[in-house]
């Protein structure tokens, strides 16, 4: 089953788990995948956190975040919680304050990123006392550029770069 996860080790700081599920794993929303995921990862279904996404702009804090509340962003500095966002076409966005240990997942599409929804998570990282220095991003597999008019990961970046993370700040997967 853990072959159906890629897991990205060698970019961020061995505390903080980062990966993407490929199409074989199944359907997140799924609660029997739910209880897979969970199984790898060694923790508790009840330490999962997703939301209800609707290409939005709108970040919550895991804590105060459910599955019935509509946004496309979470944010967390506690280990026991496991935030996540389902894409198809879309870029799951994981971004890093490491000094602050701040965790955020974005889901970004075409409609979030006219919300700017990458400005949005860097300004949530700001407003939580994270510095932009300390900041690290990894963008996920999304729908190639080739497919459409405009490129996602060039979006997320023009917003990032807005805010001060510069490109040796970002990987892409």
């Amino acid at each position: 089953m853990a072959n159906k996860i890629n897991f990205y080790q060698n970019f961020f700081p061995d505390w903080v788990v980062a990966g993407t599920t490929r199409k074989s794993f199944g359907n997140i929303k799924d609660p029997l995948n739910q209880v897979k995921l969970a199984e790898i990862l060694k923790v508790p279904t009840s330490s999962l956190v997703s939301l209800t996404q609707k290409h939005t702009n709108f970040i919550y804090d895991a804590s105060e975040a459910s599955s019935q509340k509509i946004g496309d962003g979470l944010i967390t500095d506690k280990k026991e919680i496991v935030i996540f966002v389902k894409t198809a076409d879309c870029i799951p966005v994981l971004i890093l304050e490491e000094k602050k240990k701040l965790i955020m997942v974005l889901h970004a599409g075409r409609v979030g990123l006219q919300k700017q929804i990458g400005e949005h998570g860097i300004k949530e990282i700001l407003k939580r006392g994270g510095k932009v220095v300390n900041i690290k991003v990894l963008l996920g597999p999304f729908i190639e550029e080739k497919c459409y008019d405009f490129d996602l990961a060039t979006l997320v970046k023009v917003q990032l770069h807005k805010n001060g993370v510069e490109d040796r700040q970002i990987v892409s997967t």
